[in-house]
């Protein structure tokens, strides 16, 4: 049985309120999930984003149960955070993507992603969790490739995982030039992509790092638009490269054309698949 306390604490500090926000869930019945939360001032939160959760394409690999997800620091953890959308998440062959707000815990080194076995079809098949650090420039890879269930691999609905050295990529500083690079996906069968898309700007005199496009979605016949800061030093562009790092479970991708307001037009009509 699961429970949860959503609230806040009030703390004056020398006649100064601070407020100190709690939005994580104290969970009974889930093995391995804490049952307190690390409160922090609202000023020391941070956005973690672009967390990504690829569900495999085994037959019935999706769930319908609650999942929660526990970040270790070198710092300090995040207790377990619920992840909640709209939409139905955690379907067969689908990547969900949530961003999570906690504190700053310091460099991550480990995960524990469980569910509380609830639903019809509890069970789940997770192949991996990418997230990404926006303050540390740090991306890491999880890999799980197995179950998360009671009838299946060793009966488990928690597991820690460990991830593959980080990515590092250094964000272009906000002073400078803006881009609007607007991404199209061309409208062939399995066109769209669950990898990682990114870019690198070249100028006349010097090239940006890569540039990962997180809020993409890369689907077929799509139009993804996004605006990225770069030095002005690489004004005017004179190239783009476009990539991926091959991850998730259809990281194929067929690319039509790529636009920039100070770059003309790309014709591409190629596809980035990895032989």
């Amino acid at each position: 049985m699961a429970s949860s306390m959503i609230g806040t604490t009030l703390v004056f500090v020398q006649q100064q309120l601070i407020r100190y926000v709690c939005s994580a869930w104290i969970l009974f019945g889930v093995p391995g999930c804490l049952l307190n939360v690390i409160l922090l001032s609202r000023r020391q939160l941070r956005i973690t984003s672009c967390c990504n959760f690829f569900t495999g394409k085994k037959t019935g690999a999706g769930t319908d149960a609650d999942v929660f997800i526990t970040l270790y620091g070198n710092l300090s953890e995040t207790g377990a955070i619920k992840l909640e959308s709209k939409k139905n998440s955690f379907e067969a062959g689908k990547k969900d993507e949530f961003t999570i707000e906690c504190p700053n815990i310091g460099e991550i080194n480990k995960i524990l992603i469980a569910h509380n076995n609830k639903g019809l079809a509890p069970g789940w098949f997770l192949d991996q969790i990418l997230i990404e650090d926006v303050n540390a420039h740090h991306i890491y890879e999880f890999p799980c490739n197995r179950w998360l269930a009671k009838d299946e691999d060793d009966k488990e609905i928690s597991r820690f995982l460990f991830p593959k050295k980080p990515i590092d990529h250094e964000k272009e500083p906000t002073a400078g030039v803006s881009y609007n690079i607007t991404v199209y996906t061309g409208d062939k069968k399995n066109a769209g992509t669950d990898a990682r898309v990114y870019i690198v700007m070249h100028g006349k005199n010097s090239s940006s790092s890569q540039i990962f496009l997180c809020d993409g979605k890369f689907e077929k016949n799509s139009v993804d638009k996004f605006t990225t800061d770069a030095s002005s030093d690489l004004s005017p562009l004179t190239a783009l490269d476009i990539g991926h790092d091959n991850s998730g479970v259809g990281p194929a991708w067929y690319l039509d054309k790529v636009c920039s307001d100070c770059l003309r037009i790309c014709n591409l009509s190629k596809s980035l698949v990895q032989d």
